[in-house]
């Protein structure tokens, strides 16, 4: 993939009173292995991929990319998940 400049840079935001970034939804060839697709933005913040892991296992369908996250969810040390899904 050739490189775009300002590829891994963080979302612009329409306005001040926009709550949701500005998005762009590009289709990408299959691959059996994302790894090439999440390079793009591995150093961005907060970088995840999640792997379906085909075409090893027969029930993934997506590999999911993640990055610059507007929000971090996290449990204090202290609770367990259904403390924290009440919240």
């Amino acid at each position: 993939m050739p490189h775009r400049q300002g590829y891994n840079r963080q979302p612009r935001f329409q306005d001040r009173y926009s709550t949701m970034p500005i998005c762009s939804i590009h289709p990408l060839p299959y691959s059996a292995d994302p790894i090439a697709f999440f390079a793009r933005i591995r150093e961005a913040p907060r970088a995840v991929l999640l792997d379906s892991g085909r075409p090893t296992a027969e029930r993934g369908r997506y590999d999911l990319l993640s990055a610059w996250p507007l929000q971090e969810l996290t449990v204090a040390d202290d609770e367990n998940g259904a403390t924290y899904l009440q919240r």
